[in-house]
């Protein structure tokens, strides 16, 4: 899932994304993004939690945080989402069809999603034959 500050001024800063246990060392979650900076995390409880009724829906509801990505991309052109998950992440792409979302499930034709042998970026390509706006949400 992505968060993105679209606030104009100040940092947002999410304390409910949780602390992960690997091993004897927690991880810290806490995530703080300043202006204009986004991040991308993979999905787990505590992010779903954040995304539907946390800190995330919060900010989201007051305009500070755009969650996941919209973009419009002409026939052909690619979109490239720098994760950094080391791991093939979910892709799920909906596209605008006159103001509804439609899931653009990659055996219809209308995108393709390829991973980089690093396994850090995803490449979203639009291949429909005509400009599509697209909801992406990776995890």
């Amino acid at each position: 899932m992505k968060f993105k500050n679209i606030g104009t001024t100040g940092n947002v800063e999410f304390n409910d994304l949780g602390a992960v246990i690997k091993g004897v060392s927690p991880i810290d979650r806490k995530v703080t993004l300043k202006v204009g900076d986004s991040v991308y995390i993979p999905d787990t409880g505590d992010v779903l939690f954040s995304s539907q009724a946390g800190d995330g829906h919060r900010f989201a509801k007051a305009g500070l945080v755009a969650v996941n990505d919209t973009v419009t991309l002409a026939n052909a052109a690619t979109f490239v989402i720098a994760h950094n998950f080391n791991f093939v992440p979910k892709v799920v792409v909906a596209y605008d069809n006159a103001g509804t979302w439609v899931d653009a499930a990659f055996m219809t034709g209308k995108v393709t999603a390829v991973t980089n042998a690093a396994l850090t970026e995803t490449t979203i390509t639009n291949v429909s034959g005509g400009a599509l706006t697209l909801l992406i949400r990776i995890s």
